[in-house]
């Protein structure tokens, strides 16, 4: 079984043990509990949430072995709660970053790392890797969490900065070099999932921005732009499938015409 990333951060001596533990129990402060998310939610009636809850109290147990000895818990119904929590959570890097322990930038170049360490000791050709259709929502869960709160926020504000006017040269391949290092993480992070359209999608991006920073010719500012605005929009969409579906392949028509889009601006065949 693969490392954890927090696992990696402590075994690399990326965090102290107490700075994990104090993320770790600022995490726990912002979860709902089982019953929280039952209520709220409205999975069950009152009147079966307060049998529950008076069962619990007589026999001394927890929420989820009350409701089990009572037959109302049923295995759909840990799924659809864990997915809700999981929803809910505070996520780990949001709180590393607003600890201290962490920038966006460190984070985010730690969990590039983390997922190519991970990628090396499968020793799997990439050719030969076998995409499920569905993934391990555990990993969806870590790769959207990095992508949504670390990936992306790095991204816009490079996008940001691009569009100001005037910028130099010089400032553009900075931004450009920092716009690779993320979509860099992403097809690594991808690649681990087995997100294989979002591996493709970051692989075109940074197959271009590599090019680009070799060439002596300078950068296309606009081009650049509207390459980073296109993959984010499809990046997003895919993103948005994981977390709805556990899949990439659940797009829905009417974000098709963006993937038109990318693939005539790449070439790419299906």
């Amino acid at each position: 079984m693969p490392k954890l990333f927090c696992e990696y951060l402590l075994e690399n001596k990326l965090i102290k043990a107490e700075q994990l533990l104090d993320a770790f129990m600022e995490q726990l402060n912002h979860t709902l509990s089982t019953a929280e998310v039952i209520y709220n939610s409205n999975i069950l009636n009152k009147e079966e949430i307060l049998k529950i809850l008076i069962h619990q109290q007589q026999e001394g147990l927890d929420f989820r072995s009350s409701a089990k000895n009572l037959g109302l818990w049923t295995y759909n119904l840990s799924q659809e709660v864990n997915k809700k929590i999981q929803a809910t959570n505070k996520p780990l890097g949001e709180v590393l970053i607003q600890k201290g322990y962490f920038n966006l930038d460190s984070l985010s170049s730690a969990f590039a790392s983390y997922t190519e360490n991970i990628n090396s000791l499968k020793k799997t050709p990439e050719k030969d890797v076998k995409i499920p259709e569905t993934h391990n929502p555990t990993l969806s869960y870590e790769y959207l969490t990095c992508f949504n709160n670390d990936i992306l926020p790095n991204i816009h504000r490079s996008i940001y900065i691009l569009k100001e006017k005037d910028i130099s040269a010089e400032n553009i391949k900075i931004e450009t070099r920092k716009v690779l290092a993320e979509f860099v993480a992403v097809r690594a992070a991808a690649n681990f999932l087995g997100a294989n359209i979002s591996q493709k999608v970051a692989n075109e991006v940074v197959k271009y921005f590599q090019k680009s920073l070799d060439s002596n010719d300078s950068i296309e500012l606009q081009k650049v732009i509207d390459i980073l605005e296109l993959s984010i929009e499809v990046l997003i969409i895919l993103c948005n499938c994981l977390q709805q579906s556990n899949s990439e392949n659940m797009i829905s028509e009417e974000h098709l015409a963006s993937f038109e889009k990318f693939k005539k601006l790449f070439n790419m065949k299906d």
